[in-house]
């Protein structure tokens, strides 16, 4: 699990919704309006599948989910309880 790979799969499912601008490392989703609550779903359901586990509704804060590092060091202890 690397920020590369997370990135590319975000810029791979939401390009078209981001205009064509592509996420980079360090990049606010949420805060800059660049993501809205129903692309928040779906980015949820992606990385449930792409990383098999299980986000409960207690985990979608911003902290979590704002820029692509921080969804990695989420991931990183999402994997690290199962």
């Amino acid at each position: 699990m690397d920020l590369e790979k997370l990135i590319s799969l975000i810029n791979n499912e939401f390009l078209d919704q981001l205009n064509g601008e592509e996420v980079k490392e360090g990049d606010s989703l949420f805060r800059s309006s660049r993501l809205d609550s129903l692309m928040l779903v779906r980015l949820i359901s992606l990385l449930e599948e792409s990383y098999d586990i299980q986000i409960s509704p207690r985990e979608i804060v911003p902290a979590n989910f704002d820029t692509a590092e921080n969804i990695l060091n989420f991931l990183k202890i999402k994997r690290s309880m199962a």
